[in-house]
């Protein structure tokens, strides 16, 4: 996994996975960063009671409208958006090889694009809630994966839970379908070949096909994976300086 700097536009070889901060989504941004918002984005936001959960859903929307036109090289305007049945963002202009995810937790938001290939992202924040009560998101595992958690330390498993996680919802929103599938019907685990691979998807017939599944250290209190199907890509990583240089050429 390597990280990229500020030189221009990124080519798509690989997945390109961008770490952007909350904090770069003030209340005091409000004049700026809502304007890059469509009227039911809008609405959304007004809906979200919590200043928190207001700013990083702007934020998220706001940031990923400017790095699609980092990628797209688009005008001033707006790229135009639209979710799919499960609520899966996509380019409403057919044609576009162009694909992307975004996620959002605590301190980060994150978003990947890829070129031709489904990808998920996920980030989940490491927080006491999942230490206190565990054994309340037990449910969501699969068998293989509840066995795997039972034999870490005790200090560890929130860890290893939410790591476990963000593995199973990238892939989940790799695939378009989110938690309308039962993730307990899925299994993410280290295959015979030491890599995380998915095991099994029980939520259909159909057999699984060959998953990748690459893991993000984004500090201490957050984790998150990034998932996409078939041979293996290059998955990079920008560096501040490049989101830097993308908001200041986004607006």
């Amino acid at each position: 996994m390597s990280h990229l700097s500020a030189s221009g536009r990124l080519p798509l070889a690989g997945i390109d996975v961008w770490r952007v901060a909350t904090a770069d989504f003030s209340a005091a941004d409000d004049a700026w960063h809502r304007d890059l918002l469509d009227k039911e984005e809008l609405r959304r936001a007004v809906r979200l009671r919590r200043l928190d959960d207001r700013l990083r859903f702007e934020g998220g929307r706001a940031s990923l409208q400017m790095l699609l036109k980092h990628y797209l090289g688009s005008g001033g305007g707006r790229t135009a958006i639209e979710a799919g049945v499960s609520g899966k963002l996509h380019l409403a202009h057919a044609g576009q090889a162009l694909t992307f995810n975004s996620s959002h937790s605590g301190d980060w938001i994150l978003h990947a694009f890829a070129d031709s290939v489904s990808v998920g992202i996920d980030v989940e924040k490491l927080d006491e809630r999942i230490s206190r009560g565990i054994d309340d998101y037990l449910a969501a595992l699969a068998p293989e994966e509840h066995a795997a958690l039972e034999q870490c330390p005790s200090a560890s498993r929130p860890f290893q839970f939410v790591q476990c996680w963000v593995r199973k919802e990238a892939y989940l929103k790799a695939i378009g379908e989110g938690l309308r599938r039962s993730p307990e019907l899925v299994s993410i685990g280290r295959a015979a070949d030491g890599r995380v691979r998915l095991l099994y998807d029980r939520n259909s017939a159909e057999p699984a096909g060959p998953w990748n599944f690459v893991d993000l250290g984004i500090d201490d209190r957050h984790l998150g994976c990034v998932a996409y199907p078939g041979p293996e890509r290059p998955v990079r990583v920008c560096d501040d300086a490049a989101w830097r240089r993308v908001r200041s050429n986004g607006y």
